[in-house]
């Protein structure tokens, strides 16, 4: 590994904590400078649930912007999300006012379609993702026509630069209590099995993180 890709860990984050930053921690980061400057700007995300959506939600914060998060109905993950920053939790896109300067989009489908829409004519969509698996539809004209609205796909090891760097700020973050990596517990690597059918029942709100030895 280069080492531009790696980062010394501060003493008082621990390996778990670190191990929890990427590869959530450096997609929120690194997607939320796709679009404009967010101090005081409106920031939409969706899935914000996930891993990616809670770094999100402290990093959007964190720059000073106005933070909503965009869930599941029902979903019992969204407990504690606007303890990490976000200003507003809604279920439906039609508990959405007015339009917004970035939106991180997961969900695809009929909701990417709607929410192409509700971007800022200077704003920017960032899509990183479809849980929905449906393809979306929208009528083009409400991008050219409505100013200069900018659809951004993300990949998270396209570009971007060396991991070194972001990986130190997130590691630096955690260590001033500024951010938190979201660490839902640390199992042996002997229970991976058990780990990630935790994780893929969606039974776990952040990440595990597997230990090897004592």
């Amino acid at each position: 590994m280069a080492p531009s890709s790696i980062a010394e860990l501060p003493e008082a984050v621990s390996f778990a904590q670190a191990a929890a930053l990427p590869t959530a921690g450096l997609a929120a980061l690194r997607m939320l400078r796709l679009g404009p400057a967010i101090l005081g700007r409106r920031v939409l995300i969706t899935g914000a649930s996930g891993g990616v959506g809670r770094f999100a939600i402290q990093l959007a914060h964190l720059g000073g912007a106005e933070v909503t998060a965009f869930v599941s109905e029902g979903s019992a993950r969204s407990a504690g999300l606007r303890e990490l920053g976000a200003d507003d939790v809604v279920s439906d896109i039609a508990q959405l006012r007015g339009r917004f300067d970035l939106i991180l989009e997961s969900v695809g489908g009929a909701t990417l379609g709607r929410l192409v829409t509700m971007v800022d004519p200077d704003g920017t969509l960032v899509m990183f993702g479809n849980s929905s698996v449906e393809p979306t539809t929208f009528d083009v004209r409400d991008i050219f026509n409505d100013g200069l609205v900018r659809l951004q796909g993300f990949e998270l090891f396209y570009g971007g630069g060396p991991f070194g760097p972001d990986l130190r700020y997130l590691a630096r973050l955690v260590g001033e209590g500024k951010l938190d990596p979201q660490l839902a517990g640390a199992m042996p690597w002997e229970e991976i099995e058990e780990a990630m059918q935790r994780v893929q029942n969606r039974h776990v709100a952040g990440k595990l993180a597997l230990t090897l030895g004592s």
